[in-house]
């Protein structure tokens, strides 16, 4: 009886593994066989070196920019926050319900000690 299900499964398991090594080796071909077929039209053109340095300063510019632009955004959203009082920051009604469940438990934790 055990012996049974001990081959059962080996065959069970040798199939699927069969199986897997053929899709992966499917795969192996067809990717072989696109790579190799390339159209005429497909040539990469050689760069121009001095299109592609201009290129390169007009993105650091650009990313450097956007970096001076966050920074200030960031600032200038600090500033703000801290220029509220403490009474006009407002608190959802969860936030309240939570608090008070951790002030409770706090509180039922305490007088057990």
């Amino acid at each position: 009886m055990f012996g049974q299900t001990v081959l059962i499964s080996m065959w069970g398991m040798g199939l699927t593994f069969l199986a897997l090594g053929l899709v992966v080796l499917t795969m192996f071909a067809l990717t072989s066989l696109v790579r190799d077929r390339k159209s005429p039209g497909q040539g990469v053109a050689p760069a121009e070196p001095e299109l592609v340095d201009a290129g390169i300063e007009e993105i650091r510019l650009a990313a450097a920019a956007a970096v001076a632009m966050a920074k200030a955004e960031a600032t200038q959203r600090t500033k703000a926050r801290a220029g509220q009082s403490q009474m006009e920051k407002t608190t959802s009604s969860w936030e309240s319900y939570t608090r008070a469940q951790k002030l409770s438990q706090w509180k039922t934790h305490q007088s057990l000690r």
